[in-house]
């Protein structure tokens, strides 16, 4: 009986566990520091230099973000840090934010919450550049 028990406990322990972690508002999934996993490329060779193309990807993998629960953020680039705010739209499952002191009125988006990881598909005139965000 004490064993039947200890059972029932542990799995009423792992429910409440599991419900616990599935119930997280995706808010608090962002809460945390991201750092790129991987950086993509889609580029005419033709129109830059795979050298120009490496450097590039250099200074994106350099970036990563301090998402705060208040809704601030810290992003930091080639050691150099810089502050704003975040927010995340429901509607396309997307993180948004805004550099402090920026004449832009309204928020980037950054990228999509996809299977945990944070996807940042950028257009440029050199090409497409996709980063891979990870949750450290």
């Amino acid at each position: 009986m004490k064993r039947t028990l200890h059972v029932y406990i542990l799995f009423i322990s792992i429910g409440v566990m599991i419900i616990a972690a599935c119930s997280r508002s995706p808010e608090s999934r962002i809460v945390g520091t991201w750092k790129v996993e991987k950086v993509e490329t889609d580029s005419d060779t033709n129109a830059v230099k795979p050298e120009v193309m490496e450097k590039v990807i250099d200074v994106y993998k350099s970036v990563y973000f301090d998402f705060l629960e208040d809704n601030t953020v810290k992003i930091v680039s080639t050691g150099e840090a810089h502050d704003g705010t975040w927010e995340f739209r429901d509607d396309d499952q997307s993180v948004y934010i805004k550099m402090d002191g920026s004449s832009i009125k309204e928020p980037n988006k950054l990228g999509e919450l996809k299977d945990g990881k944070l996807v940042s598909i950028n257009k440029t005139g050199i090409g497409t550049i996709t980063i891979i965000y990870v949750k450290e």
